[in-house]
């Protein structure tokens, strides 16, 4: 084979582009089990979290009163 064929510089660059192919779909793949997890599920962490502050603001009974719970602190 002659020399040209033989050539490393091409074979390693198609190494790193072979690399970078492998870690740009196991990250898109990790993104998507991560957004999964924390926001688009509805048992969710960010949905538990804010259906907290929607209980607290809106009450039991799903409508929204426009009050809000007042507190004393005693001394």
């Amino acid at each position: 084979m002659s020399k040209e064929l033989l050539n490393e510089d091409g074979q390693t660059m198609t190494e790193y582009i072979l690399i970078i192919a492998v870690v740009v779909v196991m990250g898109v793949s990790i993104f998507n089990k991560m957004n999964e997890y924390i926001i688009t599920n509805p048992d969710s962490f960010i949905s538990t979290y804010l259906n907290s502050y929607k209980l607290m603001f809106q009450g039991g009974n799903e409508e929204f009163q426009g009050q809000y719970k007042y507190f004393t602190i005693r001394k």
